[in-house]
């Protein structure tokens, strides 16, 4: 009679990630027991819902080292440091605000061609000055009922 083979074991890798996911959620809800915790981890590490990634993408990018920036270091005041090294001196911050402005007014300049898609749309209004009729439509029905509108007042 052949052997019966057990389930596949997991890696390493993924025991530590079930490990690392059942202590935050025993954190998180102190209701669950051991077991419990790693029944839910080890249920979304093997096959995960979008929106459950998405949101471990997220916590994940934003719990990574971050690099430091000397304070004589010559990127000070560029768009890279800001972006790149999370620099928030006031030089960086004033950088970025620059360059974020310069794209704006980029976008607005070229505007939006007749056939793209995004007209009719609340971002092409915003983000890209087109006034056609269906793009003015789209921000007045954004902002219909919005209690800072003083006109619905």
């Amino acid at each position: 009679m052949p052997r019966r083979r057990s389930a596949v074991k997991p890696s390493r890798q993924l025991t530590k990630h079930i490990e690392t996911m059942a202590n935050y959620f025993q954190d998180v809800i102190p209701e669950l027991d051991v077991h419990q915790a790693r029944m839910l981890a080890s249920n979304l590490v093997i096959d995960p819902p979008e929106d459950v990634i998405l949101a471990l993408r997220s916590m994940i990018w934003l719990q990574r080292p971050r690099k430091v920036l000397r304070d004589d270091d010559e990127r000070h005041g560029t768009t890279h440091a800001y972006t790149n090294f999370g620099c928030r001196c006031e030089p960086c911050k004033e950088a970025n605000s620059k360059a974020s402005t310069k794209r704006r007014l980029t976008r607005v300049e070229h505007g939006l061609p007749e056939d793209d898609d995004r007209h009719g749309t609340y971002n092409a209004y915003t983000n890209y000055g087109c006034r056609c009729q269906a793009c003015k439509l789209a921000a007045r029905d954004r902002y219909v009922g919005d209690p800072r509108d003083v006109r619905s007042v």
